[in-house]
Order: C-alpha cells, then sequence, then structure tokens
C-alpha cells in the first residue's frame, strides 16, 4: 500500500516481525511505510485517524476475548465509514478439520481458527455493517483450481476467510 503512494502503518507486538517488515519495505521501494510496536488489543493511536485496517493472519491466533478487545480498538481508531479487511484460515476447510482431529498438525499459535460468517458476526457486534464475506483459496497450485471451481458449494475447499466491514457511525 506505501508503494502506491498510501500512508501505511504495520503494528506488530514482536520487535523481530518489525524489523522484517522493515527490510521487506526498503526492498521493494516503500519508503513511507511506518512500523510500530504495539498490541492489537490496545493499539497506540489516536482515535479515528485510518481509513483502512488491514489484519491479515492475525485473527487465528486470538482468543475470544482479544479478538473482541482487537475488534474494539480498531472501531476506535477507524474513521466513521472505514473499513476492516480481515484475512484468515477458514475454520471449514478440509486442512484445519484434518488438523483438529490431530491427523494433519496444527501451528499451536492457532488458539482461535474461526469461520467467516462467524467473523462477520464478530464484526456486526463489535459496531461494523459487513460489506462482503468471501473465501479465497489457497497457494497450492491443484487445491487453488479445486477451491475456486467448487468452494463456493462446498465448505470443505474454503482454504482463506476474507471479511469486509464498515465501521458504524
Amino acid at each position: 500500500a506505501a508503494r502506491r503512494g498510501a500512508k501505511s502503518v504495520g503494528l506488530d507486538m514482536m520487535s523481530t516481525a518489525l524489523r522484517a517488515a522493515s527490510q521487506v519495505a526498503r526492498e521493494e521501494n516503500a519508503h513511507d511505510a511506518r512500523f510500530i510496536l504495539g498490541d492489537a488489543a490496545s493499539m497506540p493511536a489516536p482515535n479515528a485517524v485510518f481509513d483502512d485496517v488491514l489484519v491479515a493472519d492475525l485473527t487465528e491466533h486470538l482468543d475470544d476475548g482479544t479478538l473482541t478487545s482487537m475488534l474494539r480498538e480498531v472501531r476506535r481508531v477507524l474513521a466513521p465509514g472505514g473499513h476492516l479487511v480481515i484475512y484468515t484460515p477458514e475454520a471449514s476447510h478440509l486442512f484445519e478439520i484434518l488438523r483438529d482431529k490431530g491427523v494433519m498438525k496444527q501451528d499451536p499459535s492457532h488458539i482461535g481458527v474461526r469461520r467467516a460468517r462467524q467473523l462477520a458476526e464478530l464484526t456486526r457486534t463489535a459496531g461494523f455493517t459487513p460489506e462482503l464475506v468471501t473465501y479465497l483459496p489457497s497457494h497450492l497450485p491443484i487445491l487453488k483450481q479445486l477451491e475456486r471451481t467448487f468452494g463456493r458449494w462446498i465448505p470443505l475447499l474454503r482454504r482463506r476467510a476474507g471479511v469486509v466491514a464498515r465501521r458504524n457511525g
């Protein structure tokens, strides 16, 4: 986003992640990208300062209470009418079901893999209006084609959840 002219701020609670993000930004000539150390459930930002907030590959690492706090904070830092975009693993996908059953190894930090509809409802409860709930394919070529072709009808083939929600008020 910074490379395309947006004023972009990355937030992470791990300094190692911020150093890696800064390195990627330099390599991609995204010189206006900024990165700050902080907790998504207690953001170091004033009220209503962002037009959009992208939450990518985060919600699966949050318990319900922390997710609720994070959504409240996102609503606080978003300008009225601003958008929250969530991108995360989808709980109904075959891989997630196999992980739950112990057939495949689960990332131990994935404590809150949820369904897209559940995330949409959580955003609604937090003061957002969900505008889009969608499913995105994996990066694996053969599986990607199957997911794109049949994922609309077969929940087992919904690899990634995407939710776009507008801040009310």
